[in-house]
Parts: structure tokens; sequence; C-alpha cells
């Protein structure tokens, strides 16, 4: 993971926790309207990491796939060497 994505991360999570701790004071201070900042930042930030995830997961996915294609490639080569293997017996036997 990168330095920035690091200091992206923390930077999101220390604002969250200090806007949701900030909450009561904010709204004493001044009324209800702090709660929709609040709201949107902690929207963006679930969203943010919901994208992450997905794409990190998808990833996987698409490294998963690939290494099974390999291995079938793989073993479908080993069946074509057997079969040539018992040809060329058969062209020995017939000799």
């Amino acid at each position: 993971m990168s330095r920035l994505r690091r200091l992206g991360y923390s930077a999101a999570v220390g604002i969250t926790v200090f806007a949701l701790l900030s909450i009561p004071v904010l709204g004493q201070l001044y009324g209800p309207v702090v709660y929709l900042p609040v709201y949107a930042l902690v929207a963006i930030v679930a969203g943010g990491l919901t994208w992450a995830l997905l794409r990190r997961i998808s990833t996987a996915d698409e490294r998963v796939q690939e290494a099974i294609e390999i291995e079938q490639g793989r073993s479908r080569d080993n069946a074509e060497e057997v079969d040539v293997d018992a040809e060329i017996d058969q062209l020995k036997d017939e000799e």
C-alpha cells in the first residue's frame, strides 16, 4: 500500500472520529444543521472503503481465474504429451 493511500485513510479515519465525537458540541452551538456535513463525510468514507474492498476482491478473483486457466493449460499440454507418447508407441509397434 502506498504511503499516500495510508495517509489518506488515516486522515479520513481521524476526521470521521473527530466529527462523530464533536457532534454534540457542534449541535448545541449551530443546531441540527451540523449533522448534514457529518453524515455526508461518513457516507463518502463508507463509499470509498466499499470501492477499495470491491476492487481488491475483483483483483483477487482475476488472479485466481488466471491461475486456473494456466493450470488447465498445463494439464491440457500434459494430456497432449501422453497422447503423442501413445501414438509413438503405436507407430513403433506397427514397424
